[in-house]
């Protein structure tokens, strides 16, 4: 009886076994570079354009629980679209 001849030699192995880890790391470097640029180049998307901002539950319960006077400033131009729903929010 005669040895079977390995499918693969060890130097094909370890081509294969290279080929992978640099396949690998060449994938994670990419989602790094692309969480990278992600992370400082974003944008917000809006999904309805008549929506009005809210101020959600857990917030109303921690201002419902302020006992001191609070003062808030806002740097808005009143002629800015944006001022009538912060000064709706801040009421």
């Amino acid at each position: 009886m005669t040895d079977p001849k390995p499918s693969f030699s060890r130097a094909r192995k370890w081509s294969i076994s290279l080929s992978v880890a640099v396949s690998t790391i060449a994938v994670f470097a990419l989602m790094l570079m692309l969480n990278y640029l992600a992370s400082r180049h974003y944008w917000r998307l809006p999904l309805a354009s008549n929506t009005q901002t809210e101020v959600s539950p857990l917030t109303l319960r921690v201002l419902g629980g302020v006992t001191n006077p609070v003062k808030a400033v806002v740097f808005f131009d009143k002629q800015e679209p944006l001022f009538d729903s912060v000064w709706g929010l801040l009421k």
